[in-house]
This record gives C-alpha cells, sequence and structure tokens, in this order.
C-alpha cells in the first residue's frame, strides 16, 4: 500500500516513514503546496495537523480527500475538538500524538484503510440497492399505467390531516426539548459584530481560528478562480486581504450554514444538496437586488436569502430524527415528504429563526416569501427574496417549475423596476461564482 505522510516536521515525518516502511510504500510531503492535491496512486493519507496553518483541513475541503483515500489524522492530545472537525470533514480515523505514535502506526494506518474498505463496499451495496429499487418502481409505473392493469386509486382524503399533524407533533416536541434544531452559528454573527466596529485584518483573523474549518473554506475561496488572485493564500491573514472584510464574512456565513447540512438517514439526504445550493444562490442574489433596489440593507438580505428556506431543512432533520426513534410516522414516500414540506416549511423556519432570536423580519420572510404582501412589516424583504427564488430556479438551483416562472418573474422585476437585463448579468454573476467557489 502506497501510504503519504503530510507533516511539516522532517525529524517527526522520517521517524512515521520508518515505522511504515518495512510493510508500505511511503512518500513524505512536509511543504503543502496546494490545497487540492494529487492523490492519484496514494492508498492512504496520514496527514498531521502540524501540516498548514488550518491543522491541514484545507485538504479535506470541497469534495474532500477523505472520499477518494482512506485519511488517518494525527491530532494533538490538547485539542480533541480538532479530531471531531476532521472526522466531520471526512476524515476515517484518528490518533493523538504520543512519543509512543511510532510504534502504533502501522496498526492505525490499516485500521483506517479497512474502515475505508467497509465503507466503500456499502456503497457499492446501497448504489446496487438503489438502482434495483428504482428498476422495480419503474415497472411498477409500467404496470399502473397498463389499461389492462390499471386501477383507479381514490385519493387520501385523510393525507392533509396526517401532515398538519405531525408538523403540531414537531413543533410540539420542539418546544419540550424532545427534539432538537441545531444552534445559530456564532462565528458570522461575532464577526459581523466585529467589523462594526472598523477591526484591522489580524483581529478577524484571530476570530476566525475559533473554527478551523471555517478558516480552511475561507482559504480555498480566496484561492478560487471566482477571486483570480495571483498570489496563492496560505494563511487566514492572507485570504481575507484577498476577499476583503465584507466578502470574508459572506463566506464565512456561507461556510457556517453549510455545516448545518447534515443528515444520518439515506433516505434523505438526496434533499439537502440542492436545498443548500438553492439557500447560496438565494442569499448572493438577494445581495444583488438589495444593492440596487435599496429596499433592504445589503448584508440582511443576504442573511434573509440564506435562512429563508431554513424550515425546509429543519423538517427533513427533525422528521428523520423523530421516525428513527419510532415516535412518528414520517411522510410515505419522495412525493409526500415533498408535500409536506411544500406546505409547512414556511411556518416552522419562522419558528425556529424566532428560537434563534432574529428580529421579526426574518421570521416574516420565511413565511411569506413565496406570496409577499404588498405592505407591512418584512413586505419588501419577503418580496426580495421571492424574486431572488424565481432567479435562482430560472438559473438552475431551485426547485419551481419553469412553464410559470417568466411571467411571475417578469411582473415582480417590473414592480421592483428592475429591467430584465441587469437580472441576467446578477444570475450570470451568481452561477459563475457558486461554480468556481
Amino acid at each position: 500500500m502506497r501510504v503519504r505522510i503530510c507533516n511539516s516536521d522532517p525529524e517527526e515525518a522520517r521517524q512515521l516513514a520508518e515505522a511504515l516502511a518495512p510493510v508500505h510504500q511511503v512518500e513524505v510531503q512536509t511543504v503543502c503546496e496546494r490545497t487540492k492535491p494529487d492523490l492519484s496512486g496514494v492508498d492512504a493519507l496520514v496527514l498531521d495537523t502540524n501540516f498548514t496553518e488550518n491543522h491541514g483541513f484545507e485538504l479535506l475541503m470541497d469534495g474532500s480527500a477523505g472520499t477518494r483515500v482512506p485519511v488517518l489524522l494525527v491530532a494533538p492530545p490538547d485539542d480533541p475538538q480538532l479530531a471531531i472537525e476532521a472526522r466531520r470533514l471526512g476524515v476515517f480515523n484518528y490518533v493523538v500524538k504520543t512519543p509512543k505514535l511510532a510504534g502504533i502506526l502501522r496498526l492505525a494506518v490499516d485500521e483506517t484503510a479497512n474502515l475505508f474498505a467497509d465503507a466503500s463496499e456499502q456503497r457499492k451495496l446501497l448504489q446496487t440497492l438503489r438502482l434495483r429499487v428504482a428498476d422495480l418502481e419503474a415497472k411498477v409505473r409500467e404496470a399502473q399505467a397498463d389499461p389492462a392493469t390499471a386501477t383507479a386509486a381514490a385519493p387520501d382524503a385523510a393525507a392533509p390531516a396526517r401532515r398538519r399533524k405531525l408538523f403540531e407533533t414537531l413543533l410540539e416536541r420542539v418546544g419540550k426539548g424532545e427534539l432538537q434544531v441545531p444552534n445559530m452559528p456564532e462565528v458570522p454573527a461575532k464577526l459581523r459584530e466585529l467589523l462594526r466596529t472598523d477591526p484591522d485584518i489580524v483581529e478577524v483573523a484571530k476570530l476566525l481560528r475559533q473554527d478551523a474549518s471555517l478558516c480552511a473554506r475561507v482559504i480555498g475561496v480566496a484561492n478560487s478562480a471566482y477571486y483570480g488572485s495571483f498570489k496563492t493564500s496560505h494563511t487566514i491573514e492572507q485570504a481575507v486581504s484577498t476577499l476583503g472584510l465584507n466578502a470574508t464574512w459572506r463566506h464565512v456565513e456561507l461556510a457556517a450554514n453549510r455545516n448545518l447540512y447534515t443528515l444520518g438517514d439515506n433516505r434523505f439526504r438526496a434533499l439537502l444538496k440542492p436545498l443548500w445550493v438553492h439557500a447560496a444562490a438565494c442569499a448572493e442574489l438577494c445581495r444583488a437586488i438589495a444593492l440596487e433596489t435599496r429596499l433592504v440593507e445589503p448584508d440582511v438580505a443576504f442573511t434573509m436569502g440564506l435562512l429563508h428556506d431554513i424550515g425546509h431543512l429543519f423538517l427533513i432533520q427533525l422528521v428523520a430524527e423523530a421516525d428513527a426513534e419510532g415516535g412518528i410516522e414520517a411522510p410515505p414516500g419522495e412525493q409526500a415528504m415533498a408535500r409536506f414540506l411544500a406546505e409547512y416549511h414556511g411556518a416552522f423556519g419562522a419558528r425556529i429563526l424566532e428560537l434563534w432570536k432574529l428580529p421579526p423580519e426574518y421570521a416574516t420572510v420565511a413565511r411569506r416569501h413565496e406570496q409577499p404582501t404588498a405592505d407591512g412589516d418584512g413586505a419588501a424583504a419577503a418580496r426580495v427574496v421571492h424574486l431572488a427564488d424565481l432567479m435562482s430556479a430560472r438559473i438552475g438551483f431551485g426547485d419551481r417549475d419553469k412553464a410559470p416562472l417568466e411571467a411571475e418573474l417578469d411582473a415582480l422585476a417590473a414592480s421592483l423596476a428592475l429591467p430584465q437585463e441587469k437580472l441576467r448579468d446578477m444570475e450570470r454573476d451568481v452561477a459563475k461564482l457558486l461554480g468556481e467557489i
């Protein structure tokens, strides 16, 4: 097995290489030259948290190395949080750096490789089963479409009442603390407050270092094609300098909220990725619309766009959790789940934003963004988010039907005095940003 050791200390790297050399082909890397390493031919990665300023986490972002090769993290004994963050980013195993590390490293590498192989086999089995299920479902649809075998299906009159009961049960259990929703990410809010004091880059970097994965993400964005810096950023200070303070805050907000989009239940996991991309697109479009219309403060519009569909996310997570515990019956199938989410994500999202103690306008946007009113508290913001919602669908980052989209979009844009050419410019820029960062 070919093992790459990533360790910035040449002497430590040499000792670890000697421990593995009798049974493995070993290569050593002491300098991180780029955040997306070439792992062709590598069978396992031993990643020390000393490898980069951000603990080597840059290597795990954006389709992490952990999905391509097994990664064994070498973590310091005084910071267990690093190991937890690394596991979330795709690391399969970790060991604590002690004087006896070289003696156990071979066993740890072999165990990590075995864990990775087992997980890969499970993924292949699940994919095979999914294909088999899809084939069976297609055959069932064909049989139902055959006039000789088709039978009229009576509408389920009790379904609306069941959806309402499920919604009320989830709200009640959240209120009692039986089901937990994540706390609002702290670092973006702290950074926003810090930016009001006109800080320097050193102060901003100090705050961002509280979360290593956010640092890694910001550095990755600064090095992306979209920002086109001629000088690679290796530190968080360099990344902030490249992006600027306001753009840094927006990408911290995006990254911190992206971390909320996790789910252990395979049945609904596929729903999360399009939700996240839609939220990110709406956030950027809301800011662009706000800059043109001045109806809402641009940074506020950005956050409103990011959170307007948060009810979708937390309903999926809580349904999966409660169903696994046996406390509720999840909607049967994707269509039933989609109907439930469509009916109740706005009200549920509004309740979560109230629990997060955000200003009332945020809850109003969550509740009304699909059918905004002409006036009232939060009406202007809801119209901005609704327009962003439609625009994101037009460029492929939404799930709305395209047929009624253009007429509705044209009318709303006209009411905000925004010409179509301006909207197209916004859409192109956001599509480019999301495609390159």
